[in-house]
């Protein structure tokens, strides 16, 4: 049952950025005591989970700008820690569908992070952040890649040209938030991670009019089991 709140008036210990709303779903299967709200000033389900003394939030956010709003309204309620958890498509050959990336840096061709820092401060996650939370990915067994990811603002613009380019020097991945959501965290001064999910492969489709061909058939199923696994391994970090 939902319930309907006026105001989000809670603090919490680490809240999940989830790309997709249906995770939120597959989650009332994986954590017990999950609690749902629909949150009117937020215009979405929020929920709330309590493990080891930690106070948990799970919300659906896409696009960089409006993960940029969350960024800003999590600080306010007090947020120690930022999970992102979204999809991405593979720029090199050796990442394949359902392989984790998490982003150590990311090239910054959104518009929103440019409101935040000049164009030439780098996109980039702390250090320390980064290899403790990998160490709880690994564990997992899930395979785990860290490196550069291409954050984009456009969905169906990715050039036979820069896609070519940035596999050729090493990006991992290319996505439409991380850029932005490292740079507010880093503004904000919260530790925070964005986890890739690889779903299809750009580095295929040079060439072709559409890139990030899908296999809907297994789509769904492999993103419920490995966004399972990536939530159960970090509610420890």
């Amino acid at each position: 049952m939902i319930e309907e709140i006026m105001e989000l008036n809670e603090d919490f210990d680490v809240v999940f950025l989830l790309e997709r709303s249906w995770w939120l779903e597959e989650l009332d299967h994986l954590l017990p005591h999950l609690e749902s709200k629909f949150v009117i000033s937020l215009d979405r389900k929020l929920c709330t989970y309590q493990y080891s003394e930690r106070r948990y939030g799970f919300v659906s956010v896409q696009g960089a700008s409006v993960i940029a709003d969350f960024v800003e309204i999590m600080k306010k309620r007090g947020v120690k820690k930022l999970i992102r958890i979204g999809t991405c498509g593979a720029l090199q050959k050796d990442i394949n569908l359902g392989d984790i990336i998490v982003t150590s840096a990311a090239i910054r061709e959104e518009g929103t992070s440019s409101l935040y820092v000049l164009p030439q401060f780098p996109s980039v996650c702390d250090p320390a952040v980064l290899w403790d939370a990998y160490g709880h990915l690994s564990a997992t067994g899930l395979k785990t890649h860290v490196g550069i990811t291409w954050t984009t603002d456009g969905r169906y613009v990715e050039s036979d040209e820069k896609v070519r380019f940035f596999s050729e020097h090493g990006v991992l991945n290319v996505d439409m938030e991380t850029s932005a959501f490292l740079i507010v965290t880093w503004m904000k001064k919260i530790k925070a991670i964005s986890v890739g999910i690889v779903v299809d492969r750009p580095v295929d489709d040079i060439s072709s009019d559409y890139k990030g061909k899908k296999d809907y058939k297994t789509y769904k199923s492999r993103l419920s089991r490995v966004v399972g696994q990536v939530v159960l391994s970090l509610l420890e970090w």
